[in-house]
């Protein structure tokens, strides 16, 4: 309450109430208040009159962003997740307030404050708030979820910060965000916790959440260098082809780097629970480089794919980042379903392999281009059939000896080596290389292919939701659009998960919006 108590008493009421506050979180408010009495009177003098109990999500989420937004894109190079999606992501997923809720890279804490806003939503459909005999059961209903089972991760301590206080801003569960990297090994995720007394510690274990809901960093690049822990992944070993692998007989090892988003797909992983549900934002990179098709591999082993939305190209232009992106939404697999997909992989690989016309006629091709190189072009075969008709004929007059072949030979070769440094013998060499390539690419080719086929038709057979949304709700400068498809979409997919639940999504085969 805002008195008109002298600027000094107010400076020092506020300051013990701030004390107070540090002793339920220190974290929180470590740095002492640096406002002088009349500039703190000013701010109270604004906010005096809101009451932010009464003032609803998105009010207090446009001030956030708001006097947040130029902290986060200037200092640290993150970015707000736009609250339409957001909003969709939160809508479609069936989270109740017995489920555990993570996201691993929550920055301001968007997804937290919007998935609380749905389980509080919740309690107002079930229980009276203003009916005093319901007022506790409406109260526990949301507050527990979230005090026990709503959590978050921020690297940035200072981000991780300003995520508390804007759950408390919310009357949310503050002492669930974790400053800390969300990528390093769970057991130290959980140390970390521990030592800085975070009451949900216990919680930081792998196999726990229902829901993890993130829009990880994008380009970020882990260097194993500087992080020891890329060498714990998968997709943080380096990855072959398949066929070059047994082609070259390649072991994996660790990867000097690896991005940021790919390896948050893995921990993710390892925090659901089997069933559980991950929606991530990922760059569509991601999901259509060949490049990355070991990623996709990975992600097909491991979860159950539910879905993916595109979002258009500005979908972020207008808090400064432009990569072109898309939702994820997957289901993880059991373990024995995933070495169950692994090994159906890896007997067709070999099956397909064997055969003679791919591994066999790949490797001889392999084989004859070597041969053709080491031969050389037509200038060095005559070289060499003009330096061996020479020595014959010597030998043949009796008047060559071991010297004199030396020098024969030597002097030859020098001409070759020189040969070699041309751009004739180079367009040749490049010719044969080229030549053999597009051959062995060809069977590659046609061998990836029918591995594809083979195993789109053993492996179990589900539809999975595409959706493609054009409009979603604001323009490139985060101008109001009054479109938005997610909407629609969103109310579709939520019937396609509901059936993916049940055990009923064939009916949804030809979902595609």
């Amino acid at each position: 309450m805002f008195t008109k108590e002298k600027s000094e008493k107010l400076l020092e009421r506020i300051q013990a109430i701030y004390v107070e506050g540090r002793v339920d979180d220190p974290e929180v408010f470590k740095d002492d208040i640096r406002l002088n009495p009349q500039e703190l009177e000013t701010v109270v003098g604004y906010i005096a009159n809101i009451n932010l109990s009464d003032t609803d999500l998105d009010s207090k989420g446009r001030a956030f962003e708001t006097f947040m937004g130029s902290f986060f894109r200037g200092e640290f190079g993150q970015y707000f997740t736009p609250r339409t999606v957001v909003d969709f992501i939160v809508n479609v997923l069936p989270i109740e307030n017995k489920h555990f809720v993570l996201d691993p890279a929550c920055g301001s804490s968007g997804f937290l404050l919007h998935i609380l806003n749905k389980i509080r939503s919740q309690a107002n459909r079930m229980y009276d708030s203003n009916d005093v005999k319901e007022y506790n059961d409406w109260y526990r209903f949301w507050h527990d979820f979230a005090q026990n089972n709503l959590y978050g991760i921020e690297i940035n301590d200072q981000i991780a910060r300003t995520a508390k206080m804007n759950m408390i801003i919310h009357d949310g569960g503050h002492t669930n965000v974790l400053a800390n990297d969300g990528l390093q090994s769970i057991a130290a995720i959980k140390t970390h916790a521990q030592r800085n007394k975070s009451r949900g510690y216990l919680s930081f274990v792998p196999n726990k959440f229902d829901f993890i809901t993130t829009n990880p960093p994008f380009g970020s690049t882990i260097k194993a260098k500087e992080k020891g822990y890329i060498g714990d992944y998968d997709l943080g070993m380096k990855n072959f082809d398949w066929i070059e692998a047994k082609l070259k007989n390649l072991k994996f090892k660790e990867r000097d780097s690896q991005k940021s988003e790919i390896l948050f797909i893995e921990q993710c992983y390892k925090f659901l629970e089997v069933g559980g549900y991950l929606a991530i934002v990922l760059p569509d990179g991601i999901l259509t480089n060949s490049s990355l098709q070991y990623v996709r591999d990975w992600i097909e082993e491991h979860f159950r794919i539910v879905a993916v939305v595109s979002l258009p190209q500005t979908a972020f232009t207008h808090t400064g980042a432009g990569v072109k992106s898309s939702v994820l939404f997957a289901k993880k697999y059991s373990e024995k379903e995933t070495e169950a997909i692994k090994a159906l992989k890896a007997n067709l690989q070999d099956e397909l392999f064997k055969q003679d016309h791919y591994g066999k006629e790949i490797k001889r091709l392999f084989k004859e281009k070597a041969k053709v190189l080491k031969k050389g072009d037509a200038v060095i075969q005559e070289s060499e059939e003009s330096l061996i008709n020479h020595l014959d004929a010597l030998e043949n007059q009796g008047t060559l000896d071991t010297a004199t072949k030396r020098q024969l030979i030597k002097e030859n070769n020098a001409k070759i080596k020189k040969y070699k440094t041309t751009d004739d013998y180079n367009d040749w060499r490049t010719e044969i290389n080229n030549e053999y390539a597009e051959k062995i690419n060809n069977l590659k080719g046609a061998l990836q292919e029918e591995y594809l086929e083979t195993v789109r038709e053993k492996l179990t057979d589900y539809p999975i939701f595409m959706a493609i949304a054009e409009e979603i709700g604001y323009d490139a400068t985060g101008r109001d659009t009054k479109t938005n498809e997610l909407n629609r979409i969103g109310e579709e997919l939520k019937k396609f998960i509901n059936a993916v639940n049940e055990g009923k999504d064939s009916f949804f085969a030809s979902a595609l919006i």
